[in-house]
This record gives C-alpha cells, structure tokens and sequence, in this order.
C-alpha cells in the first residue's frame, strides 16, 4: 500500500510541479558520492566589473544537491560570496580583473560557513530575438481562475515599478525557441579546472587570487555576466583534483512555461526543428462556429430587473487594470451571489516581503427570482492589492479566502471545510468540476539582507519557494511540492494539467498530462505571443492569442482532441475576454470593447471602453444562442449564466441586471 501511494503522489506530483519532477526522467545523482563533488549554481544577480567594487557581495542559487561535512544544500539553496578583488579595464589595459570567494551556503535552513571554490563557468547565452512579449491582462496565461498581487520593495513600498518588476520575471517570454537545449547539449559531462563555456575571451585562474579565490579575467573590456549564468563549485580542499563530473541536472529552457515530464526530449525538438504543422484549432467545420464581431446585440430592451444592494464603485479617474473589487456567481439556477467592497477602512500587511490587504467583502446571496436577498454577510478576506478572494469550485460550491484560510462553502454560505494557509497566497487553480484544487502559497527564500542586495542589483523582486498542493474535491491532500514563485501556475481540467511549451517561432504546442500520468498531444496553435489558457468547462479550453501584429487579438474555443467549437477574427479594439460555462449545453464568453486600438497594456481608463459584450455558444457546434451588450467594468468577474441555460445575470453601474432568453440558435 504504501508503494502505490508512493507511486501516486509521484505522478500527481509531476503532473503538476514539471519545474522539480522535471528531473525524474534524468535522475540528479547524489553528487555526495562522486570524487569530486562538484555544486552547480547560478548568479541570482549580474556580476558587473564596471559597477562593483571590492567586497561586493554576490548570491547563487544552487541547481542540485549537495553535501559536503555538516552541509546539505537542496536546489535553491543560497551560496554566497564576496568580491574579493576588482580592477577594471583602463586606457593601457583593456582586460579586466575579478576574484571571487564563496564562503557561506544555506546549510539546511540555515547559514553556516562553507569553504568553496570557483571551478569552472557556463555561460547559456540567449539570443536577443526581434520582439518580446510581455504578459496580457492581470494573471498571465491562466485567466479567471488564478491570481497574482503586488510584491514590495526592500522597504515595504508597492510601488507600480515594484509590481512591473515583479511581473516581469515570471511572464516575459519571446517569440521565438530559446537555443539553450542545443548548446547545453553541446557541454561536456565533466568540466576540467579553469573551463569556460560559451564566453569567448574569459579565463579562469582557479584558487590563484591574492584571498585564496579564483580570478576571472576579461580581454575585452569590463566583465559583466548575467543574472543565471552558472557557476561550477567545489569544495576547497578538493582543488587540486583535475576533473568535475557535473550532475544531470539541466537549466530551465522554456521562457518560464511548465516543462513536460521528459524535459529534455521535448526541448530538444523545440531548439533544434521547426514543426510545420497546421493550426487545425483556427480550422471551422460543420462542429465549429465564427464569431460576427460586427453582428448587434439581440438585446436592447431593459433588464428583468437591477439590484445593487448598496454597492458603489470606484470613482475612477486613473488609468486602473481588472480587478476584483466585485464578483457574481451563480451557485445554483434559483440562487446568485454577489459579493462587493463596502465603503469601509482597509488594513495592509507586511507578510515578509509581500504586502497584503485585510478587508471587508460583503456577500449578498439573491433570490433570482424575486431578486430579493436571502442571506447578507460580511466577511474579512486577505488578498494581494486587489487580487481574487473567491473562486468557482464546481457546482453549488465556492472556494474563499477569509484571513489565514481557505474555506470551501456550499450554496447556502455554509463553511463545509477549511485549510490553513502557511504562508500568502500564491494562486489557486481550480479545474471545472471542482475535482481537483492547486494552492499556492508562498515561502521566503531569503534573509531580509539577500532579498535587499538582490533587489538593488538587479531592481526585480526575487524568486521566492512556493509550496503547492494538490487537492480532491474535500480539500484532501493528495500530493505536496515545492516550486519557485517564476513558475507558472497550473491550468488544471477534470481529466490532467494542460501545458503549454514553445515548438517553433510562433508556435506552441498545447498538451494534456492526464492524472494517470499520461501525456496527450491536443494540439499546435500559431500565435505571436504566449497564448492564455482556461478551462471553462470539462469539455473546452478557452484560448486567447495574437495575430502577427500583436495588438490583434483573437480566441478560440477548442474540444480536448484539438478541434474548433468556436473561432474568432483577430481584434485590437477588444480586451478583458474571459468565458465560463453556461449550462452543459452552452458556453459563456465576454469581452469588452474599446474606442482605441490597444497594445499590451493592462490598463485603462474608463472613456476608452465602449461595452462588456456577452454571448452563449453551444458547446456542440458553436452555433450563438444569446448575445448581449451592456455598460463596460473593469471587473473580472462581472457576468454569469444560469445553470438552467435562461438568464444572464450582468454587473454593470453599480448594479447586477438580469436578462432572460431563450436558449434558441440566433445567427
């Protein structure tokens, strides 16, 4: 029994944590029992001759695990050192000098002295290609489900740079295959003392500084090497020995995308070919139906009936992205929630380096026939500025945030189960079912000291540890990880994860990594940027990505075997798309329109929208059922459809309106 739950956990494990489970088809060896046992690292901040001066610190990561006498290091462990000597180029001597000493390792949780040497340098370079793409809309590429908040400088600001900062790590991706694979294939599997790879006219002087470092020389002006350059260590007293086995590990290669279980399979096919294969997902049949983005609204009468319940938006002035200031949900066909900001007093929090808020939501449960209220209560969430409280979690059931926890209620708002929170949240992910549930939350890496000096030298908040579960639909546990905070969150669906890796310039392949642990090709899809990716329903995935202009937006809903049931012509003038499922007939999707052509900006200011245009596909064949345009919000969760297929409920002005139809095909 325990081998099967071993056996498992593994897989689930797997499925959603590709970033260390990665490592299962090319086991690390405990490097503890090689001769001599080399620690692989990699800068967490540029080493810049021409800025640093003598006794600058420099940080590491390590990339394996190590031991050596009391010292255990697991990957993404802290090895820190000191420049010991710098001498930049000067008008008579172009080369550049540094020596660096390694002499502390986050040993086990904790910092102890650790005598290490610089052996040898890998240099993956990264070629600069003529456009990158940054991240669309407020959670990247895993839509409504999942969330994000800002992250604070060294000295607890949320600056808007901060938040720029903290983002760019984890979305920025570019269109084209990164060539890591093919020359990492090239690297030997030993080093010898003093070897450089992949950075011409720098040598290495093993153990010959003046502090008993090894000095890194440059003959063509001041040194700089970059942030994930990796290092090769050893243990001091094992400098004499000649050669360094390196560990199997591999570097990340996917511009932050999940890696597939046989990582270096699939990257090897992404450096190395371009698959010419058709995009059979923007390909409509007889199934598939076209959206008529200049097709009217079928609506233009008023609404059933408006409700607002003392809700009041935000006066906005500013330009403002999609926030969560306001939901709606239904939890069954004769019951809508509605949950809101009160005008009431917010409370911020230092939760290490991440600021959070403490406020007031208030959820008013409504009768959709009488549009009168059931059940009003108040409750105290904590988010990330102004990230998601509340999440969908399967029929009649919702998922929570209230203070350090995280509670599952039913239809009625009744707490059925809670689990605690160790640590600020990082995502939830939920699948459409509710079947399965990712929680993230996030665990410092750093010493306030390391966070700061990371943070002055490259002005990027830093990767922090993010602790993962795997949950069923009763909040169990099925498995646990660790994973760092640059990895992207988990799309899950009712049958696996999808993941999405890069196969070519402007290709991406979508996959399904079942729970049973296998993995299904669903299809390759052409798009100019990172496509976002949704599961709004067990039988659909929702796709939005972008024509060769970038600001030309199209989406797409598709069947699990690759095929259409819904496409779009490429739009500018449309932003903020989302879909859910309507009913188990139908699929919801909104999207709003604006005046302006829009690039990637996340934000905006109110003038520039026109409408939030909401429509019902079947899910059969695409064919419309409903559409209807109403006031614009810049409010993610601002529409929903009834599970018995017959009333749209909207939230636009401070109101919630209600618009019965007929779920009849209209074309």
């Amino acid at each position: 029994m325990r081998g099967f739950v071993a056996g498992a956990i593994s897989v689930a494990c797997c499925l959603l944590l590709g970033a260390s489970c990665a490592r299962a088809g090319r086991p690390v060896p405990d490097v503890a029992g090689d001769s001599p046992k080399p620690l692989q690292v990699s800068l967490l901040m540029p080493l810049d001759v021409g800025k640093l001066t003598n006794g600058a610190p420099i940080l590491a990561k390590s990339l394996v695990t190590w031991r050596e006498g009391e010292c255990s290091i697991v990957p993404g462990a802290v090895v820190t050192g000191h420049l010991a000597h710098v001498q930049r180029k000067s008008p008579q001597d172009k080369t550049s000098h540094v020596e660096i000493v390694f002499d502390s390792a986050d040993c086990s949780g904790r910092s102890i002295p650790v005598a290490l040497t610089l052996y040898a340098v890998i240099v993956i370079r990264e070629e600069a290609p003529s456009t990158m793409l940054g991240d669309y809309g407020m959670v990247g590429f895993a839509s409504p489900n999942v969330q994000y908040g800002p992250v604070a400088g060294p000295n607890g600001t949320t600056s808007g740079a901060a938040q720029m900062a903290a983002t760019d790590t984890r979305y920025t991706t570019y269109n084209t295959v990164r060539p890591e694979a093919a020359e990492r294939a090239k690297l030997p599997s030993a080093v010898k003392s003093g070897q450089v790879f992949g950075k011409s006219h720098l040598s290495l002087a093993v153990d010959k500084g003046a502090e008993g470092g090894s000095v890194l020389s440059y003959e063509k002006g001041n040194l700089r090497l970059e942030t994930k350059t990796e290092l090769i260590l050893i243990a001091k007293h094992l400098v004499p020995e000649t050669n360094a086995n390196l560990s199997a590990a591999p570097s990340v290669v996917e511009s932050k995308l999940s890696p597939l279980p046989d990582k270096d399979a699939v990257n090897q096919v992404a450096a190395t070919e371009e698959i010419a294969e058709i995009d059979k997902t923007q390909l409509c049949s007889s199934s598939c139906g076209v959206v008529d983005t200049n097709a009217p609204s079928e609506v233009h009468e008023a609404p059933l009936a408006s409700v607002g319940f003392g809700y009041v938006p935000r006066e906005i002035g500013a330009r403002i992205g999609f926030t969560y200031e306001a939901s709606i949900v239904f939890l069954d066909a004769k019951t809508l929630l509605f949950t809101f900001e009160p005008r009431q007093l917010l409370h911020h929090f230092r939760e290490g380096h991440r600021v959070e808020t403490e406020k007031t939501i208030r959820a008013v449960l409504i009768d959709v026939q009488t549009h009168a209220p059931i059940r009003v209560v108040d409750w105290t969430v904590r988010v990330r500025d102004d990230g998601q409280y509340l999440w969908p979690a399967g029929p009649g059931r919702i998922l929570v945030r209230r203070s350090h926890r995280l509670y599952l209620m039913d239809a009625s708002l009744n707490d059925l189960r809670s689990i605690p929170l160790h640590g600020s949240l990082a995502f939830v992910s939920v699948a459409p079912s509710g079947n399965r549930i990712a929680v993230g939350t996030e665990r410092e890496r750093y010493t306030p000291k390391q966070y700061a000096q990371i943070y002055e030298a490259t002005h990027v908040n830093p990767e922090e540890d993010v602790d993962v579960q795997l949950l069923n639909e009763q909040l169990e546990v099925l498995a646990t990880e660790r994973q760092d905070s640059t990895a992207p969150v988990p799309i899950l669906s009712d049958q696996g994860e999808l993941r999405i890796a890069g196969v070519g310039r402007d290709r991406w392949q979508i996959s399904l990594l079942e729970w049973v642990g296998e993995r299904h090709k669903i299809a390759t899809i052409h798009s100019a940027c990172l496509p976002e990716l949704s599961t709004p329903s067990p039988e659909a995935i929702f796709l939005v990505g972008c024509e060769s202009s970038l600001s030309s937006r199209w989406y797409r809903l598709i069947r699990y075997d690759g095929t259409g049931i819904l496409t779009s012509r490429g739009s500018s003038r449309q932003v903020g798309h989302e879909s859910l499922a309507a009913s188990g007939s139908g699929i919801s999707v909104r999207v709003i329109n604006t005046t302006l052509s829009q690039t990637k900006s996340d934000s905006f200011v109110m003038s520039e929208l026109v409408d939030q245009e909401v429509a019902v596909y079947r899910s059969s064949d695409g064919k419309r059922l409903f559409r209807i345009s109403a006031r614009p919000v810049l409010v993610h969760q601002s529409f929903a459809v009834s599970p018995s297929n017959d009333l749209i409920a909207v939230l636009a002005d401070g109101k919630v309106s209600f618009y019965p139809f007929t779920a009849k095909t209209q074309r």
